[in-house]
């Protein structure tokens, strides 16, 4: 759809076409296929394409944001087996994260002991799934989440360390499957690992340590 529609230049790029919410991809659609039976140009091209641009300049400064873990006031004891189970969100954790016990200089994590075993590699610090590319058989893989598309890629690391999740989120059944060692729900993985440091995850006590930065 998104090529055929950047061939008649309704858009520009096949892949502006997921930045139309349901509701707008509908009336644009209407307007393409209206405009396409008629034999006019297609009306709103520059309404459709100045809002693409917009939200593409959104999407680049919420790229360059690393969010804090909590937001807002916290329950004093977290109760939901959701929250705790997949999202690693315990009442302990929660308190961690608002204390910023870890962070930029930090040289140990915290986490989920969700996978058991103990392994030593170089990280690869991996923010979204277009860097799994990136990513070399027996390295560490420090990322935010995980999903299922990131299967084969978990097959080639030595151990998984994730900013959110629990024992049961994807990235925990995965290791456990494959054997490997994870350490879930840490927080600051991702803005305290660096790409190429030595770090060693410990899936039996949940604690990852940065070893050396090279």
């Amino acid at each position: 759809l998104g090529r055929v529609l950047a061939e008649m230049g309704a858009i520009a790029e096949p892949g502006d076409v997921f930045y139309f919410n349901p509701y707008e991809l509908e009336r644009f659609l209407f307007d393409v296929t209206s405009a396409w039976a008629t034999g006019v140009p297609v009306r709103g091209t520059q309404e459709w394409k100045d809002r693409i641009a917009r939200r593409k300049d959104i999407i680049a400064v919420l790229r360059q944001w690393n969010p804090v873990p909590c937001l807002g006031e916290p329950p004093e004891v977290v109760t939901d087996p959701i929250a705790i189970m997949f999202w690693g969100v315990t009442t302990e954790r929660v308190r961690e994260w608002l204390a910023g016990e870890a962070g930029t200089g930090a040289r140990t994590l915290t986490g989920a002991a969700a996978a058991p075993g103990v392994a030593e590699g170089r990280a690869r610090v991996v923010r979204d799934e277009s860097e799994l590319p990136t990513v070399e058989i027996g390295e560490i893989l420090v990322c935010p989440i995980t999903a299922p598309s990131w299967g084969p890629t978990l097959a080639k690391v030595k151990a998984v360390v994730t900013d959110i999740g629990g024992m049961m989120c994807h990235a925990a059944i995965v290791c456990r499957e494959y054997g490997i060692p994870a350490v879930v729900g840490t927080a600051y993985a991702t803005t305290t690992i660096r790409t190429g440091q030595l770090v060693r995850v410990d899936g039996d006590r949940g604690i990852v340590e940065i070893v050396s930065e090279s």
